[in-house]
């Protein structure tokens, strides 16, 4: 395809980038003395404002929370003394909660939890400073003990981190040996406009890496946390918003989108993308496959861009074919999408496609477009 020089300074003119969605939730409960207290709620990763999703039982303890990505479940803890400790497994789907028998060591009031890839099971701190590992069935094993209180037990990358949590003010960030518990650095936390006081909170973000965390700060109430992303090497943090007055947040867990990600290319070979909505025709969009993912078992009876559905000619016949289009060695699946269906609402940016696996999974994948109106589209461009 050939582009003149008005075609050229008309696309130089427009803004072709968007924002990539965040996939992933955040969830975070409410502590003892929260308000309300012992509730699971989603929080905006954008104002910090909260939804909340399940009222939790609380056995006189503080509340945790951490998300397993292996098997797919929420697990909570909370009880304090150690005799009334309790341990469940909750299912985001139906909010569904299970009782999970606790054996081996005696851990006491949990602090902070974490899911840990490597051994295949849960890394946490107590009140007692006692780092354990606890396994999906409720067996905890003695790892260690902390220098300190920790809170907000994370793992960035394969590195540990834990934030200090006592009555004295302190804004220290530990890098932690998740394999015996001794701190490998200390880093000082600083907040624009507050002095960190402690940590309340910590949990990484699957989709970026990012550290994100409540913190206490001595300008707020000790239960209004303020959300922030940390980088770990400065200790900066970034605020994201202020919690409700009063919440008393105790936990956060990052849980990711169960929508299986997807590459995709519309108008593949061309990287502008120019779309007219007014045209009557079709518009290529391929889904790649990977080594991970076999596009062609996508249905593309399900397939949609920005509602536009696969389109179908003759007797019923889906306009969708198998092809290798990157040249990489695996078949890719390409579906040709009525340009007329699209929503009347699309511009300039990203453009999302959705659908289904025979299997039923969900799927999505994002593209970036412009929007040409006719006569420039006759003008700029010759096929």
């Amino acid at each position: 395809m050939k582009r003149n020089a008005l075609t050229l300074l008309l696309v130089c003119g427009m803004s072709i980038l968007g924002s990539a969605s965040q996939a992933a939730e955040l969830y975070g409960v409410t502590g003892r003395g929260g308000s309300p207290s012992a509730t699971l709620h989603v929080i905006s990763q954008t104002d910090a404002s909260v939804t909340p999703v399940l009222a939790l039982n609380d056995n006189n303890g503080g509340q945790v929370i951490a998300y397993n990505p292996d098997d797919g479940f929420m697990y909570h803890w909370t009880g304090y003394p150690a005799s009334n400790a309790l341990f469940e497994r909750i299912d985001l789907d139906t909010l569904s909660v299970t009782n999970i028998p606790l054996s081996g060591f005696a851990t006491n009031e949990i602090y902070s939890a974490t899911y840990d890839p490597v051994i295949g099971a849960f890394l946490t701190s107590d009140i007692s400073r006692n780092l354990a590992a606890v396994t999906t069935d409720g067996f905890r094993i003695y790892v260690g003990t902390t220098n300190r209180w920790v809170r907000g037990l994370a793992f960035v990358g394969s590195s540990l981190y834990g934030g200090h949590n006592s009555l004295i003010p302190v804004d220290e960030l530990y890098k932690i040996d998740p394999a015996n518990g001794d701190f490998l650095s200390t880093t000082p936390v600083t907040l624009a406009g507050y002095n960190v006081a402690s940590f309340s909170a910590q949990a990484t973000n699957p989709d970026t890496g990012e550290l994100w965390a409540l913190l206490i700060v001595l300008e707020l109430h000790k239960k209004t946390r303020i959300l922030v992303t940390i980088d770990p090497a400065t200790g900066v943090a970034t605020e994201k918003g202020i919690m409700p007055a009063g919440s008393g947040f105790s936990s956060l867990a990052f849980v990711p989108d169960p929508v299986i990600q997807v590459e995709i290319d519309i108008k593949p070979g061309d990287d502008l993308n120019p779309i007219n909505p007014d045209s009557k025709g079709v518009i290529p969009v391929a889904i790649f496959s990977t080594a991970d993912f076999d596009a062609t078992m996508i249905d593309p009876a399900t397939v949609e861009l920005a509602g536009a559905e696969v389109a179908v000619r003759g007797q019923g016949k889906i306009m969708a074919h198998e092809e290798d289009v990157n040249d990489d060695g695996l078949v890719d699946l390409v579906c040709q999408l009525e340009t007329e269906s699209l929503g009347e609402d699309i511009d300039f940016g990203e453009l999302c496609l959705t659908g289904e696996t025979d299997s039923g999974e969900k799927i999505k994948g994002c593209d970036f477009i412009v929007i040409v109106p006719d006569e420039i589209i006759k003008i700029g461009f010759e096929n």
